[in-house]
């Protein structure tokens, strides 16, 4: 059995402390160190490099979202769950655009709080149910739509963005596709700019959807937002 090396950062000394006490006793967690405020968990992060980190979001110095920036811009590899009580909009979109892995709640148990830990390492996002609704409500209401008037505009637009790992995975015409899709076209709108039947578009979104592992186009969009690429 593996263990998972976790690091907590929480001004509250009694959060902080009592996440250490529980996960303490799990046979394949070992808590590496904590940190009481956002510039002090970055130093953890550089000097402990732990497979998790849980950060309160309301820190002094630096606030939660902004640390997880920071970490995930120098240590991509640690998964970040942010302690909250109650995640509102801004900082659901805002958490997944900075690399958070998702969100656990301070009123959660012990065995829930650990499960959320593996899903993570397994390279899952969590998020509560309410967050969920939050984060495509955001996306919805949030991202401005970028407005493309031809088919070779959208394929210049493609290849000026950097898509990361799933450079290799996806056609162009999928890439433009699915560009069109985070910038809140609709089927119609894809099949005209793109001269498609509207059938072909939901032939090649169906592709998409199972090249992502989703079903739907607002998880497609937290996949993809979460990836900080587009």
């Amino acid at each position: 059995m593996k263990t998972i090396k976790v690091a907590v950062a929480d001004d509250h000394p009694i959060v902080r402390d009592g996440l250490k006490t529980i996960l303490d006793l799990q046979e394949d967690i070992e808590i590496i160190g904590t940190a009481d405020n956002g510039k002090s968990a970055v130093k953890l992060a550089a000097e402990k490099q732990p497979n998790v980190m849980l950060i309160d979001i309301y820190m002094p110095e630096m606030n939660g979202l902004e640390a997880t920036k920071v970490i995930k811009k120098e240590f991509p590899n640690v998964h970040i769950l942010l302690i909250t009580s109650l995640p509102d909009d801004n900082n659901v979109i805002q958490a997944m655009i900075n690399g958070a892995s998702g969100f656990i709640l301070k009123e959660w148990e012990t065995d829930e709080i650990v499960r959320v830990i593996h899903s993570v390492i397994s390279g899952k996002m969590v998020l509560p149910s309410l967050a969920s609704k939050k984060l495509a409500n955001s996306l919805a209401s949030q991202q401005k739509r970028q407005m493309f008037y031809s088919e070779d505009e959208i394929t210049k637009y493609v290849k000026q963005q950097s898509w990361g790992k799933w450079e290799p995975l996806f056609s162009l015409r999928e890439k433009q596709i699915l560009l069109l899709l985070l910038n809140n076209h609709s089927n119609t709108d894809i099949a005209d700019l793109l001269h498609l039947s509207k059938g072909t578009v939901k032939n090649y979104l169906s592709s998409i959807y199972k090249t992502l592992g989703v079903t739907n186009r607002g998880d497609a969009k937290q996949v993809m937002f979460s990836e900080r690429k587009l």
